[in-house]
C-alpha cells in the first residue's frame, strides 16, 4: 500500500503508483496472491472469540483488500468474485438453519467490498469518475499514443492461439516442462507482430491450463486437472467449517486467476499448501502414543547415522546454493558491464561465473559476446595472436552454450551478433552470421525482426535481390514495421524503382509515423 502512495517510487522504473506489485514482480501476481489470502480473513473472523479479534480480522481484510484494489488486476477481480461467491454461498447453504449468526459479518464484508471498490480505481471504473482533466495539452503522434500498449486481453488471445498450435503438433507429451519460451516461437501467430509487445519474450502461455497443455501435453494436463478435481470433490464433501471453506475458496480463486495468467512460486505454494492444510484439519486428531524400549534407544545406532547423513546432505546443499549464488552474482556483474560496452571488465567476471557453475549455458553465451568484442579491439590494436585466441574462445563458448541448449532462440541471435562483430576482423564470418540467423529464423519463422536482420546480412553479402525479397517478407509479417519499409525504400531507390520507393515512404508517413524524419527527407529527394 505504501508503494501506491509513492514511498519508494524513486526506486522503480515502472509506474508503481498506478499499479502496485511490490517485490512479487507484477501486479497480476500480487493480486492472485492476495486474493488467495483474503478468504482466510473471513474464516478467522467467523471463528473469533472476542471483539478485539473481530477488529483485528476486519482490519486485516481491509488492508489486503486495499492492496489488492491498487493492483487494478482484472484476473484478480475475477478470482475475488469466485472466492466470495463460493465462501459465502456454501456457508449460507451449510448453515442455513443458523444463518442469522453469519448475516452480520457477511453484510459488513459485502459493504466494505462495495465501498472500497467504488472509491478506488478498478479496471472497469468509467472514465467520467476521473475528475482530472483528460484533455491533451499538445497533439501526439499516432505511434506515441498507446502508452499502455495493446490491450492485454488481445495479446492473450494471440498467445493462446500459439499455445494451442504447440499442443496440436505435440499432443501427447508436449514440448517438455518449462519450454514454452522456446516452443512458442515455432507456432507464434503472425498477428503477434501487430501488437505493442511484438518483440517481447513470452515464457508462459498466460493461461496455466494451456501452458500445461503445450508443455506437458494431454497427459500432463489430465494429471493436473485430476489433482484439482480430486481436491475439489473431497472438499465439497468434507468442508463444513468456516476455516475449511476459506481454504477451499482461496484454492478456487487460484484456479480463476490462473485462467488469465500463470502461477508464480508464491501462488503455487498456496496451490499445494491449501489442500494439505485442509486434509490435516479434517483428519482424526486423537493422540497416538509410541512406545519405545530402553534397549532399542540405547543400542540402535541408526537414528544417529540418519542424523549425521542429514547434516552432511544439508551442508552439501548449502555449499551448492552458495556456489550457485556466487556464480550468478558474477554473471550479473559481467552482463551489466557487457551492456555498458565494458567487455574488458566483464570478461573476468564471466570467467569466474563459469568456474563456479560450468553447466550454465547462458554464462557461456554472455562470455562469447565479451570475447568477440575483445577480439575486435585486439585486432584494431594489431595484436593478432591475442585476437585469434579470443576469436577461438568466443566461438567455442557459443558452441558450448548451444550444445547445452540448442533450441534457445536468444543464443542463436547472440551467435549472429558474435559473427557479425567478428566480420570486422575477417569477412568470412559474415557467412556464419547468416547461417546463425537462418537457424534463428527456422526457430521463429514469424519473427519480423529476425527477417529484417536477415535482409541486412544478405545486403552485406552483396545479395541485394535476396535482401529485397527478405525485406518484403518482413513487411508482410509486420505491416507497420517502419525500419523495414524505410530500408526497402532505399533498396528500391538503388534499383531506380522510384515509385515503389515512394510507396514505402508514403506508407510510413500515412499509416505508421507522420513525423518520421528520415522518410520525410528521403521523400523530398525523390520528388
Amino acid at each position: 500500500m505504501a508503494e501506491h502512495f509513492g514511498i519508494d517510487a524513486h526506486r522503480w522504473v515502472q509506474l508503481v503508483q498506478i499499479r502496485v506489485f511490490s517485490t512479487i514482480g507484477q501486479p497480476n501476481w500480487l493480486a492472485a496472491w492476495l486474493v488467495a489470502l483474503i478468504p482466510l480473513t473471513w474464516g478467522f473472523l467467523l471463528n473469533s472469540k472476542s471483539k478485539l479479534q473481530n477488529l483485528l480480522y476486519y482490519s486485516l481484510f481491509i488492508i489486503l483488500l486495499l492492496c489488492f484494489l491498487y493492483t487494478k488486476s482484472r484476473s484478480g477481480l475475477l478470482g475475488l468474485t469466485v472466492a466470495f461467491v463460493a465462501f459465502w454461498g456454501l456457508l449460507f447453504w451449510f448453515k442455513r438453519r443458523t444463518a442469522k449468526k453469519i448475516l452480520k459479518p457477511f453484510l459488513i464484508i459485502t459493504s466494505l467490498l462495495v465501498i472500497f471498490n467504488l472509491f478506488i480505481l478498478t479496471p472497469w471504473q468509467p472514465k467520467f469518475l476521473n475528475f482530472k482533466s483528460t484533455t491533451p495539452q499538445n497533439p501526439v503522434a499516432a505511434q506515441e499514443i498507446p502508452t499502455g500498449g495493446t490491450e492485454s486481453g488481445e495479446i492473450r488471445k494471440i498467445v493462446w492461439q500459439g499455445a494451442l498450435g504447440i499442443w496440436r503438433h505435440h499432443p501427447v507429451l508436449g514440448t517438455g516442462p518449462e519450454t514454452f519460451a522456446y516452443s512458442y516461437y515455432w507456432y507464434r501467430p503472425r498477428a503477434h507482430n501487430d501488437v505493442s509487445e511484438w518483440d517481447f519474450l513470452y515464457n508462459k502461455a498466460h493461461n496455466e491450463y494451456l501452458n500445461y497443455m503445450a508443455t506437458t501435453g494431454t497427459i500432463g494436463l489430465a494429471a493436473y486437472l485430476f489433482l484439482i478435481a480430486s481436491y475439489l470433490f473431497w472438499a465439497l464433501k468434507k468442508s463444513r467449517k468456516a476455516e475449511l471453506l476459506a481454504l477451499f475458496s482461496g484454492f478456487l480463486s487460484i484456479l480463476a486467476t490462473n485462467f488469465f495468467g500463470f502461477s508464480v512460486v508464491s501462488v503455487s505454494l498456496f496451490f499445494f499448501l491449501y489442500p494439505a492444510i485442509s486434509f490435516n484439519l479434517i483428519k482424526d486428531k486423537e493422540e497416538q502414543t509410541i512406545k519405545k524400549s530402553k534397549k532399542q534407544q540405547l543400542k540402535t545406532p541408526w537414528p544417529w547415522l540418519a542424523f549425521g547423513g542429514i547434516l552432511l546432505l544439508a551442508f552439501y546443499l548449502l555449499i551448492s546454493t552458495l556456489k550457485y549464488w556466487y556464480a550468478d552474482t558474477r554473471f550479473a556483474l559481467g552482463e551489466k558491464l557487457n551492456k555498458s560496452s565494458e567487455a574488458n571488465k566483464a570478461f573476468p567476471f564471466l570467467q569466474k561465473a563459469i568456474t563456479f557453475r560450468s553447466s550454465e549455458p547462458i554464462y557461456y553465451d554472455e562470455l562469447s559476446l565479451s570475447a568477440a568484442n575483445l577480439a575486435v579491439s585486439a585486432a584494431k590494436q594489431e595484436q593478432a595472436t591475442l585476437s585469434a585466441q579470443l576469436v577461438d574462445l568466443a566461438i567455442t563458448s557459443s558452441d558450448r552454450s548451444l550444445k547445452i541448449s540448442p533450441y534457445n532462440l536468444n543464443f542463436w541471435k547472440n551467435r549472429t551478433r558474435l559473427f557479425y562483430s567478428l566480420a570486422e576482423i575477417e569477412e568470412k564470418y559474415t557467412q556464419q552470421a547468416l547461417e546463425s540467423l537462418l537457424m534463428a529464423n527456422k526457430l521463429a519463422p514469424t519473427d519480423a525482426k529476425i527477417v529484417y536482420n536477415l535482409a541486412l546480412v544478405y545486403a552485406k553479402l552483396n545479395q541485394e535481390e535476396t535482401a529485397i525479397k527478405t525485406l518484403e517478407e518482413a513487411v508482410n509479417l509486420k505491416p507497420n514495421y517502419d525500419q523495414a519499409r524505410y530500408a526497402l525504400a532505399l533498396f528500391y531507390e538503388k534499383k531506380d524503382e522510384i515509385d515503389k520507393a515512394k510507396e514505402q515512404l508514403n506508407y510510413i508517413l500515412e499509416k505508421i509515423n507522420p513525423s518520421h524524419e528520415a522518410a520525410l527527407e528521403k521523400l523530398k529527394t525523390l520528388k
